[in-house]
């Protein structure tokens, strides 16, 4: 009789719930008293995920859905794109999408309602409710601007969903390609819909800049709770590593375990292909050990410079390699902070000259600076600018053109 193999459990595809979504308990539990509170009659404040990709962003939101879809509330998640006025075509696009609609529903009334207002909007969904849901905004009036519609819209699915008696959470990624108009728009439907008490939740999720974009477009956005979506503690890494493995009835040795903790530095997307590649590599069926774990070190690592991380590298701008490469060389570990003096004495240049490359690193999360002090803040470039530094692949002086 043979025996199968136990499925990898990791997931480290992009967008992809982890198994275990370690250290964001908090986050979700606080999600599942919104919907709790919203749909008493209470309200909630809106929430903003933002943070470096590979964080865990879009799959947190993929959990805020699942945990709405369970309360039988309508799910509509969706992805913002750069055109003026499209954020009313994308959130009716995902309304119309199939299989949005929860179990519960009536969904020949809903169906009617929300076909019946977007006629009237001139919202024209091709195939509501089927297989083939695309949506074209073209408003009856040439002077009705489609933020205006946007208002509509949202109030109307919360009057629909109260007459259900359930609720709608919009859960809006990608946030900061949005246009602060469509922004603007949204959070004055959000504020109209308070005020008529509609069931509805609103969940942003986007890089760094995502904060400053939505304060810059509606002053009640400094209400929002924001949470920085960051790297894991190490406990929370230990049991996003541990728990799978466990579950498919594999053990992990504790020094191979603490091996791929420290090189992860907490990095959620580290932490999945490591977990994978050490499940893929390991000799012992029932055991993962220190050898295991070294070799799925050596393979991620290979996999994080040819992908992600090295995409990330030649993005920074030109003197900033040359100021990551030289924090790299000055400290022990990763995300160690270091004398911004010392850093400009190594590229040659002074602290004046670096002022602004300081600016464009921090805005891209790269680094992190604070009292003449600046650290590394992107997992893997530490190690990353290092190697470059040590094959002769980088020159740490900058030499001006």
């Amino acid at each position: 009789m043979t025996t199968t193999e136990p499925r990898n459990p990791y997931r480290p595809g992009l967008g992809e719930v982890p198994p275990v979504l370690a250290g964001r308990e908090p986050i979700i539990d606080r999600f599942y008293l919104d919907l709790e509170q919203v749909g008493e009659g209470g309200t909630a404040r809106e929430t903003a995920l933002y943070g470096l990709r590979g964080m865990g962003k879009t799959a947190l939101l993929g959990e805020l859905v699942r945990a709405a879809r369970q309360a039988e509330w309508l799910a509509v998640r969706v992805e913002t794109e750069s055109e003026v006025g499209s954020l009313v075509s994308t959130i009716a696009g995902g309304v119309a999408r199939p299989r949005v609609l929860p179990v519960g529903w009536d969904r020949g009334s809903f169906l009617n309602r929300f076909g019946e207002f977007a006629a009237g909007a001139g919202i024209n969904v091709v195939g509501l409710g089927g297989v083939d849901a695309r949506i074209r905004v073209k408003t009856k009036e040439a002077e009705t601007r489609p933020s205006e519609v946007l208002v509509d819209l949202y109030q109307e699915l919360g009057r629909i969903a109260a007459d259900q008696g359930r609720g709608v959470a919009l859960l809006i990624d990608e946030t900061q390609r949005a246009r602060v108009e469509d922004l603007r728009g949204l959070f004055r439907a959000i504020s109209e819909a308070k005020t008529e008490q509609l069931p509805v939740i609103t969940a942003f999720a986007g890089l760094l800049e995502t904060p400053d974009l939505l304060m810059s477009a509606a002053t009640s956005a400094e209400r929002v709770h924001f949470e920085e979506i960051g790297v894991l503690d190490p406990a929370a890494t230990y049991r996003a590593l541990r728990t799978p493995a466990d579950r498919a009835g594999v053990v992990f040795d504790q020094d191979g375990l603490d091996m791929l903790i420290e090189f992860s530095e907490g990095y959620p997307y580290f932490i999945q292909q490591l977990g994978s590649d050490s499940w893929n590599v390991r000799s012992d069926p029932e055991r993962i050990g220190p050898d295991d774990a070294e070799r799925a070190i050596a393979l991620s690592r290979r996999q994080f410079e040819r992908g992600a991380l090295g995409r990330r590298w030649v993005e920074l701008p030109e003197w900033g390699r040359h100021v990551v490469a030289a924090i790299s060389v000055l400290v022990d570990r990763p995300a160690q902070w270091v004398e911004m003096g010392k850093v400009a004495e190594l590229v040659g240049k002074t602290s004046t000259e670096l002022s602004m490359t300081r600016r464009r690193l921090r805005d891209r999360g790269a680094v992190d600076t604070e009292r003449g002090q600046i650290r590394i803040t992107q997992p893997g470039f530490h190690w990353y600018a290092a190697g470059l530094v040590e094959r002769g692949e980088l020159e740490l002086r900058i030499v001006s053109v």
